[in-house]
């Protein structure tokens, strides 16, 4: 149903959370969303809340940063490696002509 688009997927969620409410009793089931934190989760399961702050790991700022840090990473494999491979290539290519063209051994 992904592939089908957005719209179809959404509806595919749908259509599967409508057939659970139907076959689990209410007093088991819990619809849950991140967003609501830790008090709907903790009420049903009749544990106390957490004194931490619910993870929200995939929050907008999370996320950037995660694209933030593989954009550099990628960066520095696609350009900063093949440079200095290119500067190691000329200098040991320099210091061969010195060393040995320079005083004519070759």
């Amino acid at each position: 149903s992904i592939r089908a688009g957005e719209k179809t997927a959404v509806e595919f969620y749908h259509a599967h959370v409508d057939e659970v409410k139907k076959h689990v009793p209410k007093e088991q089931l819990l619809v849950f969303e991140v967003k609501q934190g830790w008090k709907p989760l903790c009420e049903f399961l009749d544990i106390p809340e957490p004194d931490c702050p619910f993870p929200r790991v995939n929050d907008t700022e999370a996320m950037k940063s995660v694209g933030t840090t593989f954009y550099r990473v990628s960066m520095s494999i696609v350009i900063l490696i093949p440079l200095l491979l290119l500067m190691l290539a000329y200098f040991d290519h320099v210091t061969f002509q010195n060393v040995f063209l320079g005083y004519g051994l070759f």
